[in-house]
């Protein structure tokens, strides 16, 4: 019925995730959803995220996980390299409708 959609924003902004917590609970939760009424932003802004996550998030990103996502925040993670920045320069190129804001 109504108020059963998903949320259109998930934001996790500023909250110190463990990479274990992140890689074992959040991201299988994120793979999963194959709902085009799943969440448009995903704010991971501030999170502590590694490369490691970002890999894994990149990957189900990139084979369909969250098909309505738009909008993709990142800010404010000291720990991501360039190594981040080129995967999300890939998925960019696979999933042309999502916009990283770093």
């Amino acid at each position: 019925g109504v108020g059963s959609h998903p949320p259109a924003v998930i934001s996790l902004a500023h909250v110190q995730l463990r990479e274990n917590h992140f890689l074992k609970d959040l991201l299988p939760a994120l793979a999963a959803c194959k709902s085009t009424e799943g969440p448009k932003t995903l704010d991971l802004s501030g999170c502590a995220l590694t490369d490691t996550g970002v890999q894994q998030m990149v990957a189900a990103l990139a084979t369909g996980a969250l098909p309505a996502l738009t909008e993709l925040r990142l800010k404010d993670n000291a720990q991501l390299t360039p190594v981040s920045d080129a995967m999300l320069k890939g998925l960019a190129m696979i999933r042309k409708t999502v916009t990283v804001v770093r």
